[in-house]
């Protein structure tokens, strides 16, 4: 539940911990160099923007297995938490 946010935040942007990417997150090969997969980063994050800023689905009322492996259930909008903190991870 919400209770929840904060630790998501803080715990998938933690870079103190190496964790191995899913099978479905692993690098595939699919970009031929750097720069096309930096632009599909940035397309596909615009998207996930606009959506965020438009959206009148109930994000709390729809959950799904946290394929991050926690064994629990994350809600729509604590799997939007999950791809920032990703990305601050990286960053």
């Amino acid at each position: 539940g919400k209770a929840n946010d904060a630790g998501i935040l803080k715990n998938y942007a933690n870079r103190d911990q190496k964790v191995q990417a899913p099978p479905p997150a692993k690098p595939s090969g699919k970009f031929p160099g750097l720069n096309d997969a930096v632009n599909e980063f940035k397309l596909q994050r615009t998207k996930t923007i606009t959506y965020i800023q438009t959206t009148g689905d109930a994000l709390r009322d729809h959950f799904m297995d946290n394929f991050a492996g926690s064994g629990r259930p994350a809600d729509a909008y604590q799997i939007l938490l999950m791809l920032a903190a990703h990305t601050d991870r990286h960053v």
